[in-house]
């Protein structure tokens, strides 16, 4: 794990959400066509899937000592709903258990657990999921719960 790493690629389970949102706020969608609806809720949620460059050229460099550097690179996401830029800062801190990435932010000391689905001396794979609601895509109107898997892949620098 050790080394420098740059995001790929993400998967999430996005297009899943969509019927769950739905079906949580029948009442507050009543009169808008579910496709409509459903297509507009995807576009947002599909953000998280389509990352783009400015979330891909930082590099992550765990170091030997449980130390995290992020090097940002030249674009900046700072207009992105949900931003995958600031995966990992400088502030934090990193330590391997069995299969698990934990990551510790120094700032408020809240934890991170990633499943290590793939390491190998190019491509580093992990995986979480992450409780998320209507604030965490900006559907202030609405109100649901569900649960975000995220897989991110990762290539050394």
């Amino acid at each position: 794990l050790e080394g420098g790493w740059q995001l790929e690629d993400v998967n999430t389970n996005t297009a899943e959400l969509a019927p769950i949102i739905l079906a949580a706020n029948e009442e507050a969608v009543t009169g808008i066509p579910d496709d409509a609806l459903e297509e507009a809720i995807l576009e947002i949620a599909g953000m998280i899937d389509d990352v783009d460059d400015c979330a891909k050229d930082d590099i992550y460099y765990f170091r030997p000592d449980g130390s995290i550097d992020d090097e940002d690179g030249p674009d900046d996401c700072d207009d992105e709903l949900f931003e995958l830029e600031d995966l990992f800062d400088d502030d934090d801190t990193w330590s391997l258990s069995g299969n698990t990435l934990i990551i510790t932010d120094d700032d408020d000391d809240d934890t991170y657990e990633y499943t290590v689905r793939t390491l190998t001396e190019t491509t580093l794979v992990l995986f979480t999921t992450e409780d998320v609601d209507e604030d965490d895509f900006g559907l202030d109107d609405l109100d649901f719960d569900a649960i975000l898997e995220l897989e991110l892949t990762f290539r050394a620098r």
